[in-house]
């Protein structure tokens, strides 16, 4: 079977088969399915790590809370804190409290 030059446009004219379509359309299911399990992974993973900075952003903000509510009590006054005034009276000692700080609470 010879292949004139009419017979050649005419076939190279009709455009892709369905066996062709079909194993494009395969093909391209399978990248977007692969895409879509890392994107969906990429966000569980942010969505975790933004939970987490969450609940330490809320862990600082009770300390300092705390830490506000205890200065504004008067606590510890810098008598409670020294040895040389209250090794006297051990009544002026804040129950075990050592030292509070801004970012510190040592009992």
């Amino acid at each position: 079977m010879t292949f004139t030059r009419s017979k050649i446009s005419r076939h190279c004219a009709m455009g892709f088969s369905m066996l062709e379509l079909m194993m494009v359309i395969a093909i391209m299911t399978v990248v977007f399915g692969i895409v879509a399990g890392g994107l969906i992974q990429l966000q569980r993973r942010s969505n975790t790590e933004a939970s987490r900075v969450d609940r330490v952003q809320e862990s600082r903000s009770f300390m300092e809370q705390v830490v506000r509510d205890i200065h504004q009590a008067g606590f510890p006054s810098v008598r409670m804190l020294d040895p040389a005034v209250s090794a006297g009276n051990p009544n002026l000692y804040a129950v075990g409290l050592v030292n509070v700080d801004r970012g510190d609470l040592i009992l």
